[in-house]
């Protein structure tokens, strides 16, 4: 039986992928548990790996999880925070800060938004990636509103296709 969280995925790029932006959700939610302290964010990702039964270096993480991807994700996150933050809420509707969104549902779009400007793979395919993670973090009822959000973002910001 297939893991729930990589269902529909053929290739194993895509699902170690996959449960590396799964992972750097989680991260910002323990990066904002953590606020005020600053954690050494390779630390933090260990954790996230720690909690999620994997240890790190061991062939199982390496068959499972885009570890490289997870790191360039979280720490591309902390270094834009800023633009990211005001991104996301430029583009919610009007009366709405990003604060006021249930805290995953806003990290999802935090992570979502670095990969559409940082122009990591297609815009479709990062868009239906966290549609597909909201629907793993049991947030399947905010996909439409995440889908808006995304498409919105994406959309202004011009953001062409990447030359793969």
């Amino acid at each position: 039986m297939g893991d729930i969280r990589t269902k529909g995925l053929h290739s194993s790029l895509a699902k170690r992928r996959r449960m590396a932006r799964l992972f750097a959700v989680q991260a910002l939610y323990c990066l904002e548990i953590r606020a005020g302290e600053s954690p050494d964010i390779s630390e933090l990702v260990l954790d996230v790996l720690a909690a999620n039964n994997y240890i790190p270096g061991s062939e199982d993480i390496k068959e499972h999880v885009d570890t490289e991807h997870l790191l360039q994700i979280t720490k591309g996150f902390v270094a834009r925070r800023e633009e990211i933050h005001a991104l996301v809420g430029q583009h919610l509707a009007e009366g709405w800060r990003l604060t006021r969104l249930p805290t995953v549902t806003r990290h999802i779009l935090c992570v979502a938004c670095l990969e559409l400007i940082e122009k990591t793979v297609e815009k479709a395919v990062t868009i239906n990636e966290y549609l597909e993670i909201a629907k793993i973090l049991n947030h399947a009822g905010e996909a439409g509103f995440i889908n808006g959000v995304l498409d919105r973002i994406a959309a202004d910001q011009a953001i062409s296709e990447p030359t793969f």
